[in-house]
């Protein structure tokens, strides 16, 4: 069984890249679908907006016990 935070099979972690850059970018469609190299702006909108909302039902979990707590990317970061 499959944890509920887990990435969704069908979203792949370019998918999730394309909806960080929508975020950070803030541009049309257009613009940033070129500038991920994505088909075209159907896929590009079906593919982010997704993975931006599956990111966004993660926001009720625990990252930190200690949200002061310093996270070193370099040490800290693991993947089960």
């Amino acid at each position: 069984m499959r944890e509920h935070t887990d990435m969704p099979d069908n979203i792949k972690i370019h998918h999730t890249l394309w909806g960080l850059a929508l975020l950070k970018i803030y541009d049309t469609e257009k613009v940033i679908c070129d500038h991920v190299g994505a088909r075209d702006e159907k896929n590009f909108r079906k593919w982010s907006w997704g993975s931006v909302g599956w990111l966004a039902n993660l926001e009720p979990y625990v990252v930190s016990q200690n949200p002061t707590e310093r996270f070193d990317c370099l040490t800290d970061f693991y993947i089960d």
